[in-house]
């Protein structure tokens, strides 16, 4: 019978004066097969994380500029309104003011609270602006990127032309 040592992997076998090795595969011990696991785990939250992350924070800022363009088209929508009520008062207005009072009708106003947003009005008739001024903290933290998409789409300040 033959002996044999295992010694780091490496099975040697003993026959005479004769010494013959070779490599065995053995299989991995829990503890490193573990390890092993919980790098690769770790790696694949790593790759997910560097797209995930960039991806919400566009989606963020996307849905930051939807809700002012949202803001916007109410006050536009404020602004055609309190004109009419104007209009059916026997009234035209022919100014407004940043606070959205009207030259020439007292009979309405429009509103420059906008939700979590403030608005302010100018123009003289027939052509009207609204534009967006202050909004909630995330409006001011990326007022700048905000404001540049919103101009990039013609949109701040946002024209209303009445007649």
């Amino acid at each position: 019978m033959r002996d044999k040592v295992i010694v780091y992997g490496k099975c040697e076998t003993f026959a005479g004066n004769t010494k013959a090795g070779a490599y065995l595969s053995q299989p991995l011990s829990k503890s490193k097969q573990a390890r092993i696991e919980i790098i690769a785990a770790m790696v694949i939250l790593v790759v997910l994380a560097s797209v995930a992350i960039p991806k919400y924070q566009s989606l963020q800022l996307q849905a930051q500029i939807n809700a002012t363009q949202a803001a916007l088209a109410n006050s536009a929508s404020q602004l055609s309104l309190s004109y009419v009520q104007c209009l059916l008062s026997q009234t035209t207005p022919h100014a407004i003011s940043a606070a959205g009072a009207w030259t020439g009708c007292t009979a309405s106003s429009a509103v420059t609270a906008q939700g979590d947003f403030t608005v302010s009005y100018g123009g003289i008739s027939p052509s009207y602006t609204v534009k967006v001024t202050a909004g909630p903290t995330w409006f001011t933290i990326n007022n700048t990127a905000i404001t540049s998409a919103l101009t990039a789409a013609d949109m701040n300040p946002k024209t209303v032309v009445l007649q």
